[in-house]
């Protein structure tokens, strides 16, 4: 898994792939000549192939960049392939987004966040005034406190507008790959039958059941639209790799008359209600665990018996998607695996001592907590599930940069029988209670040299309390490795 893909599971549960694929950040402390407030360039013009033209400012290009994370949140796909110059405004299509960025801005939406209020911010670097630039996107979600970095590409002027100029990750997405290059069992003219499971890249993954969702409702979830019913997709992945806490990377949908995503419908499960039938929602895997999840899509009543469920690898989009139908053909029993033992304990660092997590910041994991018995968290949240507690987890860190404005880049899970995070846990924290007992003020400013301290808590087995590991990350850097700590 690319340190790209670690990050996304603390933004949107696991499934952002895409998202980060066009950036923004910054109050713009851009390298290179630039424009002055009147906007009277410090260059000569640039001459091109057909006229010349006088260089847009850096703060037209920061300008074009967040009206294009407009047009994301917005799905306005027309208006985004606009943004990127030729040949790419010439060959993507809608359905390169809707593979790509769509995906992303579903994984918001299902999660409950509104993209729309995302802060964004626009930093421009290695500017060449009137001829290109390189630009760097840190988003805050609504609700976290964490900002997310991404290296956008290379921008150039064309026609006295910035336009983004690479769309490898991007181009030809929107173009189906079947199971089994188009032809075979589990492409759509020869759908499988529920239950069958088929490889792909890193996991092993099947749509198990497909039933109307109204029991599993969550109390504040909308009714289907007149005409329609909501349809819950249960599906079972099983996590081949040796990474650990590695996300939830599937999606589905339902295709008909149209194709039904599993967002922005008004369906809500609940989550009580599917752990009674033995469906209990987790977002990440250690490995060789196998997960199983629950997703809802509005459909025609009358498409129900005749529509086929697709599932799909959203992290890996040349991956086959395989489609399922209630009277497909039967799949091939896999072959037996042998899976790797590991052991998250292994290697790990003790407590206490700290490590350097990149260039700018040193942490270490300070102590783990019984959140429940110590009173460290809130009633909002509700109760552990019985025979399990909220762990509460504290870190510090010291900033070691010179430049002012950084934040916490650090992000906890815990690992044991399973993956544990703050994403699959109804545990909130107190704020006040954390700030008595143990400093920790929340989410601050930090100047150079800084130490500071953070928490997270999660849902833990009460057996494992004792022994689980904590894994460190920090997600401001997908260079750096995480670190696991053990008490």
């Amino acid at each position: 898994m690319s340190r790209n893909r670690r990050v996304l599971q603390w933004t949107a549960g696991g499934a952002l792939a895409g998202l980060l694929l066009l950036g923004c950040s910054g109050d713009g402390d851009a390298g290179g000549e630039g424009v002055d407030d009147a906007g009277a360039t410090t260059t000569t013009l640039i001459t091109t192939t057909t006229t010349t033209i006088a260089p847009p400012a850096e703060a037209q290009l920061q300008a074009v960049v967040a009206d294009a994370w407009s047009a994301i949140w917005a799905r306005d796909w027309d208006s985004l392939i606009d943004v990127y110059a030729v040949p790419c405004r010439d060959d993507l299509t809608p359905a390169d987004f809707d593979a790509t960025l769509g995906l992303g801005v579903e994984a918001l939406e299902s999660g409950g966040i509104d993209p729309t209020g995302t802060t964004v911010k626009v930093q421009v670097n290695e500017l060449v005034v009137g001829e290109s630039a390189e630009v760097v996107s840190f988003l805050t979600f609504p609700g976290f406190e964490d900002v997310e970095e991404d290296d956008t590409g290379d921008w150039i002027v064309e026609d006295g507008t910035w336009r983004r100029t690479d769309c490898d990750e991007v181009l030809g997405a929107g173009t189906p790959v079947a199971a089994e290059e188009g032809q075979g069992l589990g492409s759509p003219d020869q759908p499988v039958a529920l239950g069958g499971m088929f490889e792909f890249e890193g996991w092993r993954a099947g749509v198990l059941d497909v039933e109307d969702a109204g029991p599993f409702l969550a109390d504040f979830s909308e009714a289907p639209p007149e005409g329609e019913t909501f349809l819950m997709i249960v599906t079972e992945m099983q996590y081949l790799g040796t990474e650990f806490a590695e996300p939830d990377p599937f999606l589905v949908r339902a295709t008909g008359s149209a194709d039904y995503e599993s967002f922005g419908n008004g369906c809500a499960l609940d989550p009580e209600a599917l752990a009674a039938q033995g469906i209990v929602v987790i977002t990440s895997a250690m490995p060789g665990q196998t997960l199983v999840a629950a997703s809802c899509v509005s459909v025609p009543s009358d498409e129900i018996s005749s529509m086929q469920i697709v599932l799909e690898n959203a992290f890996a989009i040349a991956d086959r998607e395989v489609h399922y139908s209630v009277d497909g053909a039967d799949a091939e029993p896999l072959p037996a695996i042998s899976l790797p033992e590991v052991d998250p304990a292994a290697g790990a660092t003790a407590f206490g001592e700290v490590v350097p997590f990149g260039e700018d910041f040193t942490g270490t994991v300070v102590s783990l907590h019984d959140g429940v018995a110590e009173g460290l968290v809130s009633d909002f949240g509700g109760s552990p599930p019985e025979g399990s507690t909220f762990a509460v987890v504290i870190w510090e860190g010291t900033y070691l940069g010179s430049e002012p404005g950084a934040a916490d880049p650090f992000v906890a899970v815990g690992l044991g029988s399973g993956a544990y995070d703050f994403l699959s846990s109804p545990c909130t924290l107190d704020q006040a209670a954390l700030a008595a007992a143990h400093s920790v003020d929340g989410p601050v400013e930090l100047a150079a040299e800084t130490t500071f301290r953070g928490a997270t808590c999660w849902t833990v087995p009460l057996d494992e309390f004792e022994s689980v590991v904590v894994q460190l990350d920090n997600v401001f850097d997908f260079e750096v490795a995480p670190v696991r700590f053990v008490r």
